[in-house]
C-alpha cells in the first residue's frame, strides 16, 4: 500500500509538519530528531510511506524449528539528502496443529500461548498426508519506506 502527502506548513522550531491527506483533511504531525535532514523538507514537498506486509506459512521438519522471536532493522538517508528511511522487522511464529477438518479443509493450531485459531488450507495441499502434532512456522514481516520528494 502506497499513500502520499503533501506538506504543508513546516515549523522548523517545533520540529512540526502539517500534512494534506488524500481525504482533504490536514493533520499535524512532529518529527523526531533521528530526521537528521529535517532542515531539507519544504511546503509543497511529498511524503511517500509505503507499507508492504508478507506472510510466509510452512511445516517446519522435524527438529529443524529455531526458536520464535523477532528481528529489526533501520536504515535512514544519509545527511544533506532529503529525509527518507526504511524500517523492516520480522517476527517468527510456531504453532502445532491441533485438529484437521477435511471436510471444511480447515485447520486448527495451537500457538504457544495457549489460544488456537482456525485456517482454511488450500486445495493443493494433501490433508490426507498431514498429521495432529505437526509444526507450522509463521513468518511475518513489515516493511515501511518513507521518502520526501519534490512535487
Amino acid at each position: 500500500m502506497e499513500v502520499s502527502v503533501k506538506i504543508t506548513a513546516v515549523d522548523t522550531a517545533k520540529r512540526k509538519l502539517t500534512l494534506l491527506l488524500p481525504n482533504g483533511k490536514k493533520t499535524k504531525v512532529k518529527v523526531g530528531p533521528e530526521v537528521v535532514n529535517f532542515d531539507q523538507i519544504k511546503t509543497g514537498d511529498l511524503v511517500t510511506a509505503t507499507l508492504t506486509e508478507e506472510t510466509v506459512v510452512y511445516l517446519d521438519e522435524e527438529g529443524a524449528a529455531t526458536p520464535d522471536g523477532a528481528a529489526a532493522m533501520v536504515a535512514l538517508a544519509p545527511e544533506g539528502a532529503k529525509p527518507g528511511g526504511l524500517v523492516a522487522g520480522t517476527v517468527k511464529v510456531t504453532a502445532t496443529v491441533a485438529a484437521i477438518d477435511p471436510a471444511k479443509r480447515t485447520a486448527t493450531l495451537r500457538f504457544e500461548d495457549g489460544h488456537t485459531e482456525t485456517f482454511p488450507v488450500r486445495d493443493d495441499i494433501d490433508l490426507s498426508q498431514r498429521k495432529v502434532g505437526e509444526k507450522v512456522v509463521f513468518l511475518v514481516t513489515e516493511m515501511i519506506a518513507i521518502s520526501v520528494k519534490k512535487p
